[in-house]
């Protein structure tokens, strides 16, 4: 690793923290989804 190559580093790693919070917050959505449907009584 290059000294200069901070900037980058630290764009990967908001990158790497927004992928995070995108998986949770998909996560979240499918299991709010399949909760809502079970409580419809639909298929799962």
């Amino acid at each position: 690793m290059r000294a200069h190559s901070d900037d980058d580093a630290g764009r990967s790693e908001s990158a790497v923290r927004a992928l995070r919070v995108l998986k949770l917050l998909l996560t979240v959505l499918v299991l709010a989804l399949t909760l809502a449907r079970a409580l419809a009584g639909g298929p799962l």
